[in-house]
């Protein structure tokens, strides 16, 4: 909820609501060196006792806010001598979200999200690393109203204190 007086936000507890649902996932090793992995989400919640009259997102009947029905991901991760690396693809469903302004925006769509990394061991204890989150540099928004980073690319070096060389 926002005070137009303001434009200060608050918080609005539900009378109560329902969430059931199911997670799943899976790793396996099918080489030595590389793991693979996938896990999916499957969420039904949804409104059940309205306290907050002023936006039907919160309507008795509607899916609990932001929670999307489906959500999974799928992940790889190789290492060989000193070096290591990894991909996860993160997958999110379409949800009900709100812009609490009166514009009748009332869901946020479902993304894909590409994520890499890639370490080499120095020795000592010392890491190199470059990680990208969002590769693929995809337009999308966690919650309504607020655009997701495009493509981020970090890189650097780690110190292990009384880390053991591999």
């Amino acid at each position: 909820m926002v005070d137009f007086t303001t434009f200060q936000g608050s918080y609005v507890n539900l009378g109560r609501s329902r969430a059931q649902g199911v997670e799943l996932s899976v790793e396996m090793a099918p080489a030595p060196g590389l793991s693979l992995g996938a896990q999916y989400t499957l969420v039904d919640g949804e409104v059940q006792t309205s306290t907050a009259d002023f936006d039907p997102v919160f309507a008795a009947g509607e899916a609990l806010l932001r929670r999307p029905r489906h959500q999974g991901a799928i992940a790889a991760h190789a290492r060989r001598g000193r070096t290591s690396g990894g991909a996860a693809l993160v997958l999110v469903g379409e949800r009900v979200d709100s812009d609490f302004l009166g514009l009748d925006l009332r869901r946020s769509a479902g993304h894909a999200r590409l994520d890499a990394r890639l370490q080499v061991a120095m020795g000592a204890g010392v890491e190199a690393f470059v990680a990208g989150e969002n590769v693929l540099d995809r337009d999308y928004m966690e919650v309504l109203g607020y655009p997701a980073l495009g493509r981020t690319v970090r890189v650097g070096v780690r110190y292990r204190a009384g880390a053991h060389p591999r």
